[in-house]
């Protein structure tokens, strides 16, 4: 493997530069020491003489200077003794419990790096879904604002066409009304200035006695009729004179009479027209009186 050759041969290597180093060392410290000067031998100052008696003293020679010391001899470069070599089995396992652990830090810091981006785009996801949530309701609230007024506003104008309308045929209607009363007043003047005309001729006479002569005509005379009968009749007649109500008003007979005038009138229907249309009328009050 890599891992195992490499250290093998960077040991040799340092192992080999150790050696020369060492040798180099070796070769220095020995020309240095051949090379230092060597001390002078002391010679001792004092020199002896024989002096003989009576003779003057000899006078002593001056001492010689001492010699200067020797300048020190250079020491030789101190050589740290090499280290020992290391260890492959450990280097190896420090190596590649190193490179794991950077390996763990990498994967842990992209683990973390890949975490974060997902929070991240997860975030960003988040805020433009709230946004485009916030922004539908937004447009579904100014939708519904719109459709509300929209409505509102069919719903004002359609009430202003139905009042509008309503106004115009309760309008329509009141002038039918008005034309139709006044169409009746002018009627019923007409009919009454006829009718007051064939009053006024006589002909109002003259139908009365034909409508009296036709219920005499047709009544059945009971026994307990007394003579000088004399009843008011209230007759009901549609048009063409025929009979739909009798009535008996004012009348001096008992009920087997007024009820034999009532079978009369029943059987004198449909009763003799008016020689005038004018003097037609539904309701009419006949005076019975049969002696006459």
């Amino acid at each position: 493997m890599k891992t195992t050759s490499r250290p093998a041969s960077w040991s040799s290597l340092s192992l080999s530069v150790l050696l020369h180093l060492l040798l180099a060392a070796g070769i220095f410290a020995a020309w240095w020491w051949t090379r230092a000067p060597k001390p002078e031998e002391q010679r001792l100052g004092i020199e002896a003489s024989v002096v003989n008696a009576g003779s003057p003293p000899p006078v002593a020679a001056p001492a010689p200077s001492p010699a200067p010391a020797p300048e020190p001899a250079p020491q030789p470069p101190v050589i740290a003794p090499p280290e020992p070599p290391p260890d492959d089995t450990a280097e190896q396992e420090k190596q590649q419990a190193e490179a794991e652990a950077k390996a763990k830090a990498e994967a842990e810091a992209q683990e973390a790096a890949r975490v974060a981006e997902e929070r991240r785009v997860a975030e960003e996801r988040e805020a433009a879904e709230r946004r485009a949530q916030q922004e539908a309701e937004r447009q579904a609230q100014e939708k519904a604002a719109r459709e509300k007024a929209e409505k509102e506003r069919v719903a004002r104008e359609k009430a202003e066409r139905e009042k509008q309308e309503q106004e115009r045929r309760q309008k329509a209607e009141a002038e039918r009304a008005r034309a139709a009363r006044e169409a009746q007043l002018n009627a019923q003047l007409a009919a009454e200035e006829r009718l007051a005309a064939a009053r006024a001729s006589g002909q109002m006479a003259k139908y009365q006695a034909m409508i009296t002569n036709a219920i005499e005509r047709a009544w059945n005379r009971p026994a307990s009729a007394k003579p000088g009968l004399d009843c008011e009749v209230r007759v009901t007649q549609v048009t063409g004179g025929s009979v739909t109500g009798v009535e008996i008003g004012r009348c001096n007979g008992d009920e087997s009479v007024k009820q034999s005038i009532k079978d009369a009138v029943y059987r004198a229907s449909p009763l003799p027209q008016p020689p005038d249309p004018a003097l037609f009328e539904r309701n009419l009050v006949v005076t019975f009186r049969p002696e006459h």
